[in-house]
């Protein structure tokens, strides 16, 4: 996967999890006021704990539940999914850094033999010099 498609998906899956995780936190909050509006239209035909228990499993409520945890797992799952393409980034960019010094040492040795080749030409040319100026100077010899 490219880094751009990454970085994409970091920032469609953050956008997700922060919107989700505000409108859960908003619903939650809210939650307690759905229940007493229940327990208020409920405590015509029972009272106390009876009405609480009614209003807990009434049916506008527990929908009023369910989309509160729908809302929150999906906020949760993108949160993880973030996390996920997160690492993979970090992932991918470890690597391509890891391939680069790689790639750094393998030009560093592949020109420290060609340097001690040269540098071993440099030498035999200059004693093979060195040996024709003896020869020059030196006719006699």
């Amino acid at each position: 996967m490219h880094p751009d498609q990454i970085l994409e998906l970091l920032r469609r899956h953050a956008f997700r999890s922060r919107e989700s995780l505000q409108i859960a936190e908003r619903l939650k909050t809210l939650l307690p006021q759905v229940l007493q509006t229940t327990k208020r239209n409920l405590n015509a035909r029972w009272k106390g704990a009876e009405a609480d228990r009614h209003a807990l499993n009434d049916p506008s409520y527990l929908q009023k539940v369910n989309e509160y945890v729908e809302i929150y797992h999906a906020g949760l799952e993108a949160r993880v999914q973030y996390e996920t393409h997160r690492m993979l980034l970090q992932a991918w960019q470890s690597l391509n850094s890891l391939a680069k010094v790689q790639l750094a040492q393998a030009q560093k040795l592949k020109n420290l033999p060609s340097q001690n080749q040269s540098h071993a030409k440099s030498k035999s040319q200059d004693r093979s010099e060195s040996q024709q100026q003896r020869h020059v100077s030196h006719p006699n010899k």
